[in-house]
């Protein structure tokens, strides 16, 4: 049986909390030791969970808990549209200019964007409602 897509159990407008659980594919190993082939990945824990509290920040999502596992992660995340209603345009062009910089620093990290990069983003209403 198949199940309902999550469009339809989730109200997009209502806070909510969810557990998120994802595996990792064909045998990868995420992070720790891996047995087969002897290589430890643990260097990509701290990767990750900066990574995922950077895009948590860009989609007003709170990340309750955290448990990245050898193969799989566990999340229990917190959606707030509470928040999300009260950005401004500008707070919005900023999010998507952090996540899809059009300029990098040398440590390629987004660069700051100036404010025509902001208002050109504003005035592209494909890529405000994004």
């Amino acid at each position: 049986m198949a199940r309902s897509p999550r469009r339809d159990l989730i109200d997009a407008g209502e806070v909510g909390v969810y557990p998120c659980v994802q595996r990792a594919v064909r045998r990868a190993w995420l992070c720790g030791q891996d047995p087969v082939t002897g290589k430890n990945f643990d260097h990509r824990k701290v990767c990750m969970q900066e990574r995922l509290a950077f895009l948590a920040g860009q989609f007003t999502i709170d990340i309750c808990s955290m448990a990245i596992m050898s193969n799989h992660i566990h999340l229990v995340v917190r959606n707030r549209p509470d928040i999300a209603g009260q950005w401004s345009d500008e707070d919005v062009a900023l999010r998507r200019w952090n996540l899809f910089p059009e300029r990098k620093t040398e440590d390629d990290k987004p660069a700051e964007p100036e404010r025509h990069e902001l208002a050109m983003l504003m005035a592209d209403s494909e890529a405000m409602t994004d």
